[in-house]
C-alpha cells in the first residue's frame, strides 16, 4: 500500500454491551434555531413511541458486545412524516438489531421542521444528519469504530433524510472545521419517501418545505433527481401494497442508482403496508437478514485488518484489552529505545501483534532514521503505525509538528513504504 494513509486506530477493546447513552448533538448553539423553550413531547400509543416538537437534537449510541463488535457503524433516522419521530420500532429496536451483528448504532433524534423554531426549517433535519456523521467520524476512537464504515439507515421520512444526506453531502450546512467527510459510506432506505415531484408523500413534503414550495425546492429535495456516481451504495425495502408511501419512491431511487452505476439492491414485498419497522406484516422473515447479508457481501461487517494494537501507558506496554506485555531487555518507557528496533520488534512480534506503533517526535531525527525503524518493523512482519506528537510529549499538540511532517525527506519515507500514519 504505497501511499500515505490516515490511520484509523481501531482499538476494539473488549467490553460488555453498554446501556445506551443519549448526548446533545451540538456542543454549543444549535445552528439556525430561534430563541424559545423546548416543547418536546413523548407519547406511546398502540405500542409506538412518538416524539414530537423536537427542537433540541440528540444522538443515542448503542454498542455491540465485545465479542461481536466489528467496527462498522450506522446512524439511524426514524420516520414520522417530518411531524414526529417513531423512535422505538424505527429507532431503538433497529439499533439493537444492528448490535446483534456487531455494528455500533446511533439513533438520531433530529429536529422537526418548524418555522417558529428554526430560521430555515427545510435544512434543519439535514444539518442534524450531517452533524451526526461528523460527530461519529470525529469520535471514532472513542466508540471503537471505523470512520470509513459509517452508514445511514432511514425509515419513511427518515429514509428521505438519509437519502438527502447521501445525495447532498457536497453541500455543507454545518460548521465542519476539521473538513470531515459528510458522505455516508452506505445507505439503507426502508419504505422511504424519495420524491417530492412524482408519487410524492405530500405530508412529508409540506412539513419539510411548507405548503407553497416552489419547483426548485421540490426538485432539490427529490433525491432520485440528485443521484450521481458518487452516491453511496444503497439497500432499499418497500411493500408493494404500501398505501402510505408509494413504492415507486424506492423504485425511482433504485433506477437512478442503476443509471449512475451506483451499487444498489431493492427488495419489494408483495404485502406489508407501511411503517412495519423490522417485521414485515404477514411474513415470517425479516428484511434485516437480507440487509445483513448485503452488508457482509460488501465487506462492511468484516473485522479490521489490525488484530492487535500495542500501546504504551506509563512504564508498561499494553494490548487494547488491557493485557500487560513484558518485553525482555527493553526499556518499558520507550520500546524503541534501541534506535533501530532490532531488539524491540522481535519481542513485539512474539506477542501475536501484527502492528507496531513507532512514536516519532519533532526531535526524532530525519527521514533516514525513520526509514531504518520502518524497515526493522517490516522485517519482523509488523505493520508500522507512525504516531506523531511534539517533543514535549503532549499528544494534543500535533499541529506543533505540522512543519516537520511535510518535510520532503520525511514524506518520501512514509509514501514509499507500507507505513500507516496517524
Amino acid at each position: 500500500m504505497k501511499h500515505f494513509l490516515l490511520l484509523f486506530s481501531l482499538l476494539l477493546a473488549g467490553r460488555a454491551l453498554h446501556a445506551q447513552t443519549e448526548s446533545p448533538l451540538y456542543e454549543g448553539a444549535i445552528p439556525g434555531n430561534l430563541p424559545g423553550k423546548n416543547e418536546e413531547t413523548r407519547a406511546t400509543t398502540g405500542g409506538i413511541l412518538r416524539i414530537a416538537k423536537v427542537s433540541e437534537p440528540t444522538l443515542t449510541v448503542y454498542k455491540p458486545s465485545r465479542s461481536k463488535a466489528n467496527g462498522a457503524a450506522v446512524i439511524i433516522c426514524p420516520g414520522g412524516g417530518y411531524s414526529i419521530l417513531a423512535a422505538g420500532h424505527e429507532g431503538a429496536d433497529v439499533a439493537k438489531a444492528f448490535n446483534a451483528i456487531g455494528v455500533t448504532a446511533f439513533v438520531l433524534k433530529y429536529r422537526i421542521p418548524d418555522a417558529t423554531k428554526q430560521e430555515t426549517p427545510s435544512i434543519a433535519p439535514l444539518q442534524d444528519a450531517q452533524q451526526a456523521i461528523r460527530i461519529v467520524r470525529k469520535n471514532f476512537q472513542k466508540w471503537n469504530i471505523d470512520p470509513q464504515r459509517v452508514g445511514i439507515p432511514g425509515f419513511s421520512a427518515g429514509g428521505h433524510l438519509a437519502a438527502t444526506a447521501g445525495t447532498h453531502f457536497d453541500s455543507t450546512f454545518i460548521s465542519n472545521p476539521e473538513n470531515i467527510s459528510l458522505r455516508p459510506d452506505y445507505m439503507m432506505l426502508i419504505y422511504p419517501v424519495i420524491s417530492f415531484t412524482r408519487n410524492a408523500h405530500q405530508g412529508s413534503a409540506q412539513n419539510l418545505l411548507g405548503k407553497n414550495a416552489g419547483a426548485t425546492s421540490l426538485s432539490y429535495f427529490s433525491n432520485d433527481e440528485q443521484v450521481t456516481a458518487a452516491t453511496p451504495p444503497t439497500f432499499l425495502v418497500h411493500a408493494t401494497d404500501d398505501d402510505g408511501v408509494n413504492p415507486e419512491n424506492s423504485i425511482m431511487f433504485y433506477e437512478a442508482a442503476r443509471a449512475h452505476k451506483v451499487p444498489a439492491e431493492l427488495h419489494l414485498y408483495q404485502q406489508g403496508g407501511h411503517g412495519f419497522g423490522l417485521q414485515i406484516k404477514g411474513r415470517e422473515e425479516r428484511w434485516f437478514e437480507r440487509c445483513a447479508s448485503w452488508m457482509k457481501s460488501n465487506g462492511w461487517l468484516s473485522p479490521p485488518v489490525i488484530r492487535q494494537h500495542l500501546y504504551v501507558k506509563g512504564r508498561f506496554l499494553y494490548t487494547p484489552g488491557g493485557e500487560k506485555i513484558v518485553l525482555r531487555g527493553v526499556n518499558k518507557m520507550n520500546v524503541w529505545s534501541d534506535k533501530t528496533g532490532e531488539k524491540s520488534f522481535p519481542e513485539i512480534a512474539k506477542t501475536g501483534a501484527n502492528t507496531v506503533r513507532i512514536v516519532w517526535t519533532s526531535a526524532g531525527g530525519g527521514g533516514p532514521q525513520l526509514d531504518t525503524l520502518i524497515g526493522a518493523a517490516v522485517k519482523n512482519k509488523l505493520i508500522p503505525i507512525i504516531e506523531l506528537h511534539d517533543a514535549t510529549g503532549d499528544w494534543n499538540k500535533l499541529q506543533a509538528c505540522a512543519d516537520y511532517w511535510v518535510r520532503k525527506d520525511v514524506l518520501a519515507v512514509i509514501k514509499n513504504t507500507n507505513a500507516i500514519c496517524c
